[in-house]
């Protein structure tokens, strides 16, 4: 992954989080994107973390949107992004939130500190690994939304704590 960020957008906004809100396959996979708004929040709050990347793509255009409009300076929309951009911001993040879509196998692929949302067990799109945890409803149910704030912050918590060597 290193070598693919080499050939990244060099003037790219680096953050300390980056979220990838995406789902191609549909609602069903996208935690909504207010709750990853929330949670930014609640890291900064719980954590001091101070800068957040929202990485989306061209089915993401209205959460894209959204997050733009709301004006917030610790925001930044990476809208579009080559996989070089994406792998480059990922890299230099403390820590990663996604959904299960695409862009996620890449930040998954950095090794990092990584968070991912699934609407049910897939352990083929999860690479269990030190640093790395897999949430899903807790309920008995396949509703992605159903994944709470706090959970998903006490996750990120953990991983921060966590000392992660990359080798």
């Amino acid at each position: 992954m290193a070598a693919l960020a080499e050939s990244a957008d060099p003037s790219l906004p680096l953050a300390q989080v980056v979220f990838i809100p995406g789902g191609g396959a549909g609602a069903y996979k996208r935690w909504h994107i207010g709750s990853y708004v929330a949670l930014a929040d609640a890291l900064k709050a719980q954590f001091g973390l101070q800068s957040f990347c929202f990485i989306t793509g061209p089915g993401e255009a209205q959460e894209a949107d959204y997050i733009a409009g709301l004006g917030r300076a610790d925001f930044h929309v990476a809208r579009n992004r080559s996989m070089a951009d994406i792998a480059r911001l990922c890299l230099h993040a403390r820590l990663m939130v996604a959904n299960d879509c695409g862009p996620s196998h890449i930040a998954q692929n950095v090794a990092g500190k990584y968070v991912g949302l699934f609407h049910d067990h897939e352990p083929q799109w999860f690479w269990h690994r030190s640093g790395a945890v897999e949430l899903t409803p807790d309920n008995g149910t396949c509703d992605i939304q159903s994944i709470t704030v706090e959970r998903v912050a006490q996750a990120c918590g953990l991983l921060l704590d966590f000392v992660l060597i990359r080798k």
